[in-house]
């Protein structure tokens, strides 16, 4: 038997490979850390990187672009609420593990799951806005470069106890087919369902472990780094073109995040409002 060990990059090797990343433009319309996060996404996708392979340290990118330290780490965490990178105390920051992956039918909203267990969720409009997205985001809706979308922010709530922040981007000539107050108030499933042309057919998904930034803490009233999962989502019409792209960053501690699958397609996720943390050990002996 023949085993082959790939060996990661050296700090030398990743210098010279260095050499080849996109310079940063401060006249370019995305800010220098949105372009530094698709400059590493793109160094990650040419070098053929592994989960598990060290990628160049903060240290290395403030020497390389002679950009500042909170540049470099706004680019470092959005990486890593995106599950592309994971950063490990002491040892450096590496290329992050595949997560879950899938496809829903017969999507049922966040709303619709909490109703089930007797509770209501509260939508609390938080921002919107005209933007450039993020590379992940272009791509996802697949949008050319330098195009814009509508970006809107909300906290929902049971009660008073903050549950998750939803975040979605919308290619603007669907955006436009929504008044300003549907789009700021409604379940954003229910409201894209309404339409014929944006009903949706089926949901890309997956789910990555994160820890909240401290915006995301401040509005979810916990302590900064706590623990969060993120669900990714791209939803799709009957054309199987994109229409939303988002994402729900959801307080672990909070809620457990369930799948069903059934042969007959009709795939079932729910989301349980969590009253203490799970006991992953219950039943090991």
């Amino acid at each position: 038997m023949c085993v082959t060990f790939r060996v990661p990059h050296t700090k030398v090797e990743r210098g010279n490979a260095m050499q080849g990343f996109p310079k940063l433009n401060p006249d370019d319309y995305k800010p220098l850390y949105a372009q530094l996060s698709d400059a590493l996404t793109l160094y990650i996708r040419t070098e053929g990187l592994k989960p598990g392979d060290p990628i160049p340290s903060e240290a290395e990118l403030i020497r390389y672009y002679g950009t500042s330290r909170m540049t470099v780490r706004l680019a470092m965490q959005r990486l890593a609420t995106e599950g592309l990178i994971k950063k490990v105390q002491g040892k450096g920051t590496f290329v992050a593990e595949q997560k879950i992956h899938g496809v829903i039918h017969g999507v049922r909203s966040l709303e619709d799951s909490f109703v089930e267990q007797g509770l209501t969720v509260t939508n609390h409009f938080l921002e919107a806005s005209v933007e450039f997205p993020t590379q992940l985001y272009l791509d996802e809706l697949n949008l050319p470069p330098g195009s814009r979308a509508y970006k809107i922010r909300r906290l929902k709530t049971i009660g008073v106890k903050p549950i998750c922040i939803e975040l979605r981007n919308i290619p603007l000539d669907i955006a436009e087919k929504f008044s300003e107050e549907q789009i700021k108030t409604m379940p954003m499933i229910e409201l894209m369902n309404s339409r014929p042309d944006t009903e949706i057919h089926h949901v890309n998904y997956r789910i990555v472990s994160s820890v909240l930034l401290e915006r995301e803490a401040e509005i979810l009233q916990v302590p900064e780094d706590s623990p969060a999962l993120v669900q990714f989502m791209t939803h799709y019409n009957r054309q199987k073109n994109p229409i939303m792209s988002g994402r729900m960053t959801f307080l672990a501690e909070r809620v457990e995040i369930r799948f069903e699958f059934h042969k007959n397609g009709e795939n079932i996720k729910t989301i349980n409002l969590m009253s203490e943390k799970i006991d992953y050990t219950k039943g090991e002996k």
